[in-house]
């Protein structure tokens, strides 16, 4: 489940990697909540790694760049999904509930909550994803990090292994499972730092042949690894 978020804002700006105060702002209405901690230190487990199982997106609204500074004119979007009902209703509730927000000590006024769903499909079929915040495929050997394009042939492979560990966390039974790189139809480098940890990721638009439930964990959790800190969130273009 996704939820669409447009504030108004004057003038808001932000470092070019904004990503960690976005996850913070996220972080922080759940410790209002109550709920922070399995976020911030438990989260789902399987095979000694943690999924916490939400993306969120870039920024999208009109801006310009000085000095290293994003600056938002009068308004921005953003985009948050979870595999989670509760989690989308506990953000869900907190925007009802409260008309502003701080965000890197500036104030956001909520204008509009739109709720998302994925539309339903049988079988399988060919669909383009175009991503909402880059994409990180990485493979770690020792102290060494390798990161792949959505053209490289590790790609899909890595991408498999992140769904079958998602899926599992899930419970989706992992014989329906299906997913397929079948175009990469656009890609573009993004060098990102997200909380003092430098990542290489990709903007892309990617054809795909995948179902209904394989795409539904793509769509709540972001394609391949990442999606807590803003990577790998995808819009679907049947």
């Amino acid at each position: 489940m996704r939820l669409k978020l447009n504030f108004s804002c004057d003038q808001l700006k932000l470092p070019l990697n904004y990503q960690h105060l976005v996850q913070g702002l996220i972080y922080a209405i759940f410790d209002q909540e109550n709920k922070g901690d399995f976020l911030h230190n438990e989260g789902y487990r399987t095979n000694n790694k943690v999924f916490k199982l939400f993306v969120f997106s870039n920024l999208f609204g009109k801006f310009e760049i000085k000095n290293k500074t994003m600056i938002f004119d009068k308004e921005v979007s953003l985009y948050i999904s979870s595999y989670c009902e509760d989690f989308i209703k506990t953000v869900y509730e907190f925007f009802l509930q409260n008309e502003k927000v701080i965000l890197n000590h500036q104030i956001l006024s909520i204008k509009k909550i739109k709720i998302e769903k994925l539309p339903y499909f049988k079988g399988e079929k060919e669909v383009v994803l175009q991503t909402l915040s880059p994409i990180v495929a990485c493979r770690t050997e020792g102290n060494y990090v390798s990161y792949f394009k959505p053209s490289d042939d590790e790609f899909e492979e890595l991408c498999i292994n992140n769904l079958i560990e998602k899926a599992k966390v899930m419970e989706v039974d992992l014989t329906k499972l299906r997913f397929s790189c079948e175009e990469v139809l656009q890609e573009k480098k993004r060098l990102v730092t997200f909380k003092n940890t430098f990542y290489v990721s990709y903007l892309s638009t990617i054809k795909i042949k995948t179902n209904y439930e394989t795409l539904q964990i793509i769509y709540d959790t972001g394609l391949s690894s990442k999606g807590p800190a803003g990577f790998g969130m995808i819009e679907i273009k049947l």
